[in-house]
């Protein structure tokens, strides 16, 4: 399973059922099995619907909220300060890539307009109802 050449492999069911689950975060791969996890199917199921990243970002979250709400004298300390000012890293990066998305979306649309009028005009409604 880990030298296949088919990037989609670690997401297919057949990984599940086959006692290992791999799921490769760049730059690393994590790989569920029975010597590193007591319910490896459990954990797989788990992963596949709420990502390491999508965990890791809802505690980061939380430990924020919790921090600058409840535990503010905590601030000063370094590891706080460190967490925090990765948090903000990680705020930047995703405002980056939801900004790229729009202008992409922007590009996608302006080209529906001209291939598509009424398909343009439909999407284009849906949009400002939701804005």
């Amino acid at each position: 399973m880990a030298g296949s050449s088919n990037p989609w492999q670690y997401w297919l069911p057949s990984s599940i059922h086959g006692g290992t689950f791999v799921q490769p975060i760049n730059p690393w791969t994590f790989t569920i099995n029975n010597i590193n996890s007591a319910a490896p199917a459990t954990e797989a199921a788990v992963v596949a619907k709420l990502s390491y990243g999508r965990q890791i970002g809802r505690i980061s979250d939380l430990l924020h909220t919790l921090l600058t709400t409840c535990h503010a004298e905590l601030i000063g300390e370094e590891s706080a300060k460190e967490f925090i000012a990765m948090w903000k890293e990680v705020e930047e990066v995703k405002a980056d890539a939801a900004g790229e998305r729009l202008r992409q979306l922007a590009k996608d649309l302006a080209s529906i307009k001209e291939e598509d009028p009424a398909e343009y005009q439909l999407l284009s409604s849906l949009l400002k109802s939701k804005l």
